[in-house]
């Protein structure tokens, strides 16, 4: 028992250093998009318009750009912080016996994270074409709706978390509880 405890230590100092170095290449990709949105119109124009396939021809206002940015900076800074989490929970199991209130506690706050992230990019897709077509001329407008599945992949990861983290919380207080009885 004693070895698989370790071996869960282990692994979870490797996944906590993973997760750090997620962190700072989100980061860095992260600020590295918005300067190029910025001082790049038309790299923005044609990503957006690869990825949401406007009706009619579209550039980018300054406006639009920083409008973006907020919908971007909204969905990796959610990202970010459940990863932060993760990580947290991740230290807590290799830093202590594998189930512990703050492993619980830390690994459901990842799944909160992960799932705000994820509602926000299912909300991002219709408000970024609703950005799009701010200045149109009516008739040109329009909002797009979808439902990709890599957010709804997201979704059931995330709920996974917030019950595996609950269900180590219930584990600790049985554990606890136990333990009075001996």
């Amino acid at each position: 028992m004693q070895h698989s405890f370790e071996h869960a230590r282990r692994l979870s100092r490797r996944m906590g250093k993973a997760v750090a170095v997620a962190l700072v290449l989100l980061a860095i990709l992260s600020v590295c998009i918005v300067v190029l949105a910025f001082v790049d119109p038309l790299w923005l124009s044609a990503h957006l318009t690869r990825t949401y396939a406007p009706p009619t021809a579209f550039a980018v206002s300054p406006l639009q750009s920083a409008l973006f940015a907020g919908v971007f900076a909204a969905q990796t800074g959610l990202v970010g912080w459940a990863l932060w989490a993760l990580g947290r929970a991740f230290d807590a199991i290799a830093a202590n016996d594998a189930l512990t209130a703050e492993s619980g506690l830390w690994t459901r706050r990842a799944g909160l994270g992960f799932l705000a992230a994820a509602i926000v990019m299912i909300l991002s897709h219709p408000l970024n074409t609703a950005i799009m077509s701010i200045g149109a001329p009516p008739g040109s407008r329009f909002i797009s709706v979808a439902f990709p599945a890599g957010e709804f992949l997201a979704l059931i990861v995330s709920g996974a978390l917030i019950v595996f983290g609950h269900v180590i919380a219930v584990a600790v207080a049985i554990d606890e509880e136990n333990r009075g009885f001996v």
